[in-house]
């Protein structure tokens, strides 16, 4: 309705869906974790411009890339990652934010690291979802 009212060449709608899905699962205290091997829904928009942005980054093999965007919440994860950067104006907003979300990933998941260390599963999507929001946070500072 928005992009009706105000047109925009940086038009966003397509994603929604799968921010909502991400927003909802969170806010509703989903167990993420255990999604990732039974995800929360069925529901994947693999976006092509999101997965070219990606491509882009080094670190991830086509392959892999294209395995772990196959996971509802990894993927989820990603385009509310790419709405975000292209949405956002404000350089402080985006720094303060990516800021937190690199502090979770580097400080507070590995903190009990021993809790999921042997989990192979978790490992793997930890250091693909790592790469994204290093790639992400270094990009916006």
């Amino acid at each position: 309705m928005y992009y009706n009212k105000y047109p925009s060449e940086n038009n966003m709608s397509r994603y929604l869906w799968a921010v909502k899905f991400l927003r909802n699962a969170a806010a509703h205290n989903s167990c993420l974790i255990n999604s990732l091997k039974n995800p929360y829904n069925t529901h994947i928009n693999l976006c092509k411009d999101i997965n070219t942005y990606i491509s882009k980054i080094d670190g991830i093999s086509s392959d892999i890339r294209k395995r772990r965007m196959a996971n509802p919440i990894i993927n989820d994860f990603v385009v509310t990652l790419y709405v975000f950067n292209n949405v956002v104006t404000s350089e402080e907003i985006k720094k303060r934010a990516m800021s937190e979300l690199k502090d979770l990933i580097d400080i507070r998941f590995t903190r009990d690291k021993n809790y999921f260390g042997k989990n192979q599963l978790i490992v793997s999507y930890y250091k693909f979802v790592k790469i994204i929001v290093d790639y992400f946070y270094n990009n916006c500072i």
